[in-house]
């Protein structure tokens, strides 16, 4: 079973559990399910995203950015997360490096999408309206979702990761506080606490990075 029938099986037998909690939003499994579906066709169908290519998220541990995450994959396009400070300071390079066709960014940051010579949109066009398209994909866990930064990510080294890959991971992971303070895709984080959370149905609390 898939991740997204994972998801599916939670939307269908506790759609009102609740998915996501952050300090001032909460998302049962339904609503997140929907958004995902909702983006799936922005991405595809209006935004043109291929699949193979790679967006990039510029943000910190935003909940939409989880479900960005999760309608990428099922589109077949891999997402880039520059979180931390010094990743955002080198963003330009980076997202030459990868051929990044899209930046996705937090409302609150600022982003000169000239400079970094990429489209931007903030991430709450993802969600904010409702898309006319039709997502038609074929999930495909197999293929590469997340480009993962090494945990000393200083050193800008990536690896390519799928979601059944990042999935395995998870399910070896004890249960335990779901909890996310920053960023949320880091090595340490993203599949032994976000992903382990979200597939034993259990609630994942984000909270904004620490000053």
């Amino acid at each position: 079973m898939s991740t997204f029938d994972i998801f599916r099986r939670h939307v269908e037998t506790r759609p009102d559990a609740v998915a996501v909690v952050t300090p001032y939003r909460v998302a049962t499994y339904r609503k997140m399910w929907s958004r995902i579906e909702r983006s799936t066709a922005r991405l595809q169908g209006e935004w043109m995203v291929s699949p193979g290519a790679t967006i990039a998220y510029l943000g910190c541990g935003h909940l939409d950015a989880l479900v960005m995450y999760l309608a990428a994959a099922r589109c077949g396009v891999r997402v880039l997360p520059l979180e931390h400070a010094n990743l955002q300071q080198q963003a330009g390079a980076l997202l030459a490096r990868e051929a990044v066709t899209l930046v996705l960014h937090d409302d609150t940051l600022t982003v000169d999408a000239g400079l970094l010579g990429v489209p931007c949109r903030a991430l709450s066009t993802l969600i904010a309206t409702v898309c006319r398209h039709r997502a038609s994909v074929v999930e495909d866990c197999a293929a590469v979702s997340l480009l993962e930064f090494d945990d000393d990510h200083l050193a800008l080294a990536l690896r390519a990761r799928s979601l059944d890959a990042l999935e395995a991971t998870a399910l070896t992971c004890p249960a335990g506080h779901f909890v996310v303070r920053g960023a949320l895709f880091d090595q340490a984080i993203f599949a032994p606490v976000v992903m382990a959370a979200l597939l034993v149905g259990a609630t994942l609390a984000l909270h904004p990075p620490e000053a």
